[in-house]
């Protein structure tokens, strides 16, 4: 085991960003924050989806899923 534990959140960008600091990968890093909008939809998309009720449209939901 490289870092003995994980960080229990829904935040993909700590995630991400926890995943990169063992890495150290220029490719993961450009791919956060190429995407780091898109990585913040669908941390609030799932929140409002576990709390709360929330409608996505079609077009929200692919431009996350790309």
């Amino acid at each position: 085991m490289i870092v003995g534990d994980y960080p229990r959140t829904p935040s993909m960008r700590r995630l991400l960003g926890e995943l990169n600091g063992i890495m150290d990968s220029k490719e993961l890093e450009d791919f956060i924050k190429a995407n780091r909008v898109r990585l913040i939809a669908l941390e609030d998309a799932y929140l409002m989806a576990r709390y709360f009720t929330s409608e996505y449209s079609r077009e929200d939901a692919e431009d996350m899923s790309n």
